[in-house]
């Protein structure tokens, strides 16, 4: 074994059973110091992944086969070899369709891996470690590396399924034929100006949780999904696809946008707004009144803005971060900022309040 191999592996074995730095190499993005900060920022928020997976077979490999093939691998990687070249033709997932990448990771998930992620800093790669049933080898990458990758191999995708008998969440005697025409009901509905949940809270399975924004996720260019991202691959942003037949059911599909974004807030609540602090007594009115306050304190200062989160700020979970909302991005944006968010420019901060059923809100969108 390597002496570099060595070293890494002794890093690593300090998190490896638990779970988003510094940047290697050019940054594409903001190359000021508020720049970087943001992107530090979102590197602690979420992991863009890559792997290489091995899959450890009991009872037909030899003892040691999977690791060894890992190590192999691992060696390719220290001598200069590319990664998604080598992910491509010798890792053993779906993912080696698009040279590994596996897309982005909630920061502080408990995961096989998720202690040897903390480890490394983006740009780096792990040796070979042990996954459950399999040997990996990670690299995680810079935020702006992993949010090309995933434009290149990920589309995003709104809307709902409409199922058949013997399909999940199907009403009792519907038949293909019968969930066919529905669907395509869905479509003209939405095409007149139902919103996307309410189609799927009407059309979609029954006993499914709604999802934010009707969100599914994001379809990659695999065999069960390839249908489906051929028609959204064609597809303009929030441009309905469908039906189209799935094993799901009828599937009416919406292509979503790209969203990757760190946004802060300061919320004013009143005595109408969900999960209101229990001292809060102002009216709508009242509320309203010192959002737009505290909006004109920090358009007039941007640098007034962490002493206006503390005066000002309703929300006791972010207050102490400045109003960090966390990384924003789709199926994850609150109800009443979709628009908002997607719209506004990178590094602004919102000319208006936005009204959410939790209070008002002053929002600046980071990057």
């Amino acid at each position: 074994m390597s002496p570099t191999r060595t070293v890494i592996l002794a890093a690593l074995g300090v998190g490896l059973g638990l779970l988003v730095g510094t940047q290697l190499g050019g940054s594409s993005g903001d190359t000021s110091s508020s720049g970087v900060r943001v992107i530090r920022e979102i590197d602690r928020q979420a992991y863009g992944i890559s792997f290489i997976t091995f899959p450890i077979d009991r009872q037909r490999d030899k003892p040691g086969k999977a690791h060894r093939q890992a190590l192999l691998a691992y060696d390719s990687l220290l001598a200069g070899g590319d990664f998604a070249a080598i992910a491509r033709s010798r890792s053993k997932d779906p993912t080696a369709a698009d040279g590994g990448f596996l897309g982005f990771v909630p920061a502080y998930n408990d995961t096989a891996f998720g202690g040897a992620l903390q480890v490394l800093r983006p740009g780096e790669t792990s040796p070979p470690i042990l996954a459950g049933l399999s040997w990996r080898i990670l690299k995680r990458h810079t935020f702006e590396e992993a949010r090309a990758l995933e434009q290149k191999y990920r589309i995003p995708t709104h809307g709902f399924f409409v199922p058949w008998t013997g399909q999940r969440g199907a009403p009792a005697g519907q038949t293909k034929e019968q969930a066919l025409a529905l669907a395509k009901e869905a479509m003209q509905k939405l095409s007149n100006g139902m919103s996307l949940a309410e189609a799927s809270e009407r059309y979609g399975a029954e006993g499914r949780p709604p999802a934010v924004e009707a969100w599914i996720e994001y379809i990659a260019d695999r065999p069960n999904t390839a249908a489906a991202y051929r028609a959204l691959s064609s597809a303009e942003p929030l441009q309905i696809v469908g039906p189209l037949e799935t094993a799901e059911g009828w599937g009416v599909l919406v292509r979503g946008r790209y969203l990757r974004s760190l946004c802060r807030h300061i919320l004013i609540q009143h005595v109408h707004s969900e999960k209101r602090g229990d001292r809060i007594s102002r009216s709508p009115e009242q509320a309203h009144k010192l959002a737009l306050q505290a909006l004109a304190a920090v358009q007039a200062d941007r640098g007034a803005w962490d002493r206006t989160v503390e005066r000002f700020s309703d929300d006791p979970r972010t207050r102490s971060s400045q109003g960090l909302m966390g990384l924003m991005s789709p199926g994850t944006i609150p109800p009443g900022f979709e628009s908002v968010i997607y719209d506004l420019k990178p590094g602004a901060i919102y000319d208006g309040v936005v009204e959410t059923p939790y209070g008002f809100h002053v929002l600046w969108k980071l990057n």
